[in-house]
């Protein structure tokens, strides 16, 4: 009599192996014998087996023909799938950039399964941006298992005992062989591996954790009854268009990744770490983790989809091209159909000459139903939708000045602005010292800025009030609030208590140079169009007991369709200064003048300052300090970019605010402080020269004494 379990050729009457016949026949045995799964067929191909053990590459094209098997790798898939093997076997930290359509998720997921198909990792933790999309992965992996027959094949110690379950996760607690527990469980967010004896896989576990939700501490339950602690993480597109584009969220994935994965292997063995995603934007995470000098431990990879465009970009694909693809009516149903099906045969024509010079980096990329070539493809993609969209998607170089701004003037070049200069430590050369405090209902802003005569500015300080305990905020997380540090304040009374506050440490502080001398800040602006807190700005400057110091002020976003400032009608007493009006004209006697700001004009002026090579004649640098990195700062300097505009026989720039970047406040410090020094007499020097400087070297005494803790600068004012 035949044994029980996995049918014979005598029982079947067929071929030793039957795939249908004896998933049929498991689950007869299954009725009559309740959870015990029998005896496991043979592995079919052995060295097929062993062949992919030995090749990540081999085992995806080999048992998933139709995914990754469909179409053979490019060179750039070879070498990512090449950097996850060694990972898997021998540890490490990569990451993938990859463009979109680069099949990631899909290698992603199956490198999972190889790693815990073979032993090689015994608890992969697979991560996405959110716990659905991990999930997601998870289930991807579940469904191989359950319907790839070629694993069945090769992995009967996997797949006969997850197929066994058809898909019910209550008798996973019930499920045995040779009469124990094979531990078995298909939750959507952990996969345990049955536990067979003998078998590499037995027991791995594969794990899913959104990013979003967070990964600290880690400890999975094993079989055993032991806590299993991940080996191996492969995150996959860890941010989404959301994340990527919130400071806060990039910050948090970060922290995520750096204090919650990598930490959570524990202190016995460092956990192996694969990263495929695609950047956004710059400085997102993945942007971030690519740049070797911020993450030395890093190795990685930016892979974009075309290497170098065709020699006739412009002639065919920009013009000729672009015009029959574009070239339909959109009311008309079916034209737009006729213009690409006519671009096709337009470029099946002049194929040779078109691809001519074009080098892509996956020669299969395309729709191969409507397409006739990953060129054709990559130039689609570009034509179709705006120019950041392809350099972001699929060339992995965002540039986020593309609709206008400066391309140098990025949040890297305002860091590599900092120079030797202690914090409060006013240069030598400094002739004059200006301030700006922004005001918003939760925190005041305000910057510091000494010049000289000819615009060559130093930012000493900036900072917010109340302070906060974080080196990355932004405004609608602020705790604490100027609220909450003036309790018994209601709104008015807040904005003037912090006014005050601020106020009596940025002027009457004595701001020292490296040889012991002092400046005061001559002139300090309050920006007073923030919602309900015009009267109350204006009130507080006439009061401050610093009327000919202590000034509101108001930006107008002067257009070239507008009106010049220069042609403004002005009353008697106003004065028209350097793009600048200071007036008594507010619709109400307040008893006290503002300024009125140019802000396009001098939000140019500020960046031409940045962007001038330090050392030069009107350059802008910033103090340099250890526990300060600026990136904050940056990311309000660049949270502007400007689109240039004709109009009434001028040009200028409009600035517009970028909408993944909506903290702009030290920007706006910084563009009134410069006006402030024109109010003091600042100007360009005509003649280019660089001032004679006498600066002395910054004594540590000083740089103890005048660079304290800035918790000791500001003294909480409670009403």
């Amino acid at each position: 009599m035949a044994k029980r379990g996995r049918p014979t050729n005598e029982s079947l009457g067929k071929p030793a192996f039957d795939n249908q016949e004896y998933h049929a026949q498991l689950m007869r045995n299954q009725s009559s014998k309740g959870a015990e799964i029998g005896e496991l067929p043979p592995v079919k191909d052995p060295a097929r087996k062993e062949r992919c053990r030995k090749s990540l590459l081999e085992y995806l094209v080999t048992y998933f023909p139709n995914s990754t098997g469909i179409y053979p790798f490019s060179q750039d898939h070879l070498r990512v799938i090449s950097r996850m093997e060694g990972c898997i076997i021998g540890g490490g930290r990569h990451v993938n950039s990859v463009y979109r359509g680069f099949a990631k998720t899909t290698i992603s997921q199956l490198s999972a399964l190889w790693a815990a198909s073979y032993g090689y990792r015994k608890c992969t933790l697979v991560v996405a941006s959110s716990q659905d999309s991990s999930e997601g992965i998870l289930a991807g992996v579940l469904l191989e298992l359950e319907n790839n027959d070629l694993l069945l094949e090769d992995f009967p110690e996997i797949c006969v005992p997850i197929r066994a379950l058809e898909g019910k996760v209550m008798r996973c607690g019930f499920q045995t062989y040779g009469g124990k527990r094979t531990g078995v469980y298909t939750g959507k967010d952990t996969l345990y591996l049955p536990t067979i004896p003998g078998a590499a896989s037995s027991g791995a576990i594969i794990a899913a954790y959104g990013l979003a939700g967070g990964v600290r501490g880690v400890n999975i339950a094993a079989k055993n009854g032991k806590k299993q602690r991940p080996d191996m993480a492969i995150i996959d597109d860890p941010q989404n268009d959301g994340s990527a584009h919130s400071p806060i969220q990039i910050i948090k994935r970060l922290e995520v990744i750096r204090k919650g994965i990598i930490q959570s292997a524990g202190h016995g063995k460092k956990i192996a770490i694969v990263l495929n995603g695609t950047v956004m934007r710059k400085e997102d995470v993945v942007d971030q983790l690519l740049d070797h000098g911020k993450n030395p431990s890093w190795q990685s990879e930016r892979i974009p989809m075309v290497k170098k465009w065709a020699d006739a970009h412009e002639k065919h694909w920009q013009v000729a091209y672009r015009n029959l693809r574009h070239g339909y009516d959109p009311h008309l149903v079916g034209d737009k159909e006729r213009a690409e099906a006519q671009a096709t045969v337009y470029y099946a024509k002049h194929r040779a000459e078109m691809d001519k010079g074009c080098v892509v980096s996956w020669e299969h990329c395309y729709d191969h139903e409507s397409e006739l070539s990953a060129i054709q493809h990559a130039y689609n993609l570009l034509l179709d939708d705006p120019p950041e969209v392809f350099e972001s998607e699929y060339q992995q170089n965002p540039d986020e000045s593309i609709n206008g701004g400066s391309t140098a003037f990025t949040p890297e070049l305002i860091i590599s602005k900092a120079t030797g200069d202690a914090r409060r430590v006013v240069p030598q050369w400094a002739t004059h010292l200006t301030a700006f405090t922004d005001v918003q209902k939760d925190l005041l802003y305000w910057a510091v800025v000494a010049w000289d005569d000819h615009f060559t500015g130093h930012i000493v300080d900036y900072g917010v009030y109340p302070e906060q305990q974080r080196h990355y905020f932004v405004l609608r997380d602020a705790l604490p609030t100027l609220k909450s540090v003036c309790e018994n304040s209601n709104f008015e009374g807040s904005i003037r208590a912090g006014l005050a506050c601020v106020t009596k440490n940025l002027i009457e502080h004595e701001w020292e140079k490296p040889d012991g001398s002092v400046l005061h800040v001559e002139k300090m602006l309050i920006d007073a169009s923030w919602g309900n807190s015009t009267d109350i700005v204006y009130d507080f400057c006439r009061t401050s007991g610093h009327p000919t110091i202590v000034q509101p002020s108001h930006g107008r976003g002067i257009t070239a369709s507008g009106l010049p400032m220069e042609k403004w009608k002005r009353s008697p007493g106003e004065k028209l200064g350097f793009h600048y009006t200071e007036s008594n004209r507010t619709g109400k006697n307040r008893g006290i003048k503002h300024v009125t700001i140019d802000v396009n004009f001098w939000k140019s002026f500020c960046t031409q300052r940045f962007t001038t090579k330090s050392g030069d004649t009107g350059s802008l640098t910033i103090f340099k300090e250890r526990r300060v990195d600026h990136r904050l700062f940056a990311d309000h300097m660049t949270a502007e970019f400007y689109v240039r505009t004709q109009g009434q026989g001028r040009e200028l720039d409009e600035w517009k605010q970028r909408p993944h970047k909506p903290d702009n406040h030290w920007w706006d410090c910084i563009v009134g402080s410069a006006c402030a020094a024109a109010m003091m007499g600042c100007t360009l020097d005509s003649s280019g020269a660089v001032p004679q400087r006498t600066a002395k070297p910054t004594t540590q005494a000083t740089q103890t004494r005048i660079g304290a803790p800035r918790s000791s600068f500001f003294i909480t004012a409670r009403t």
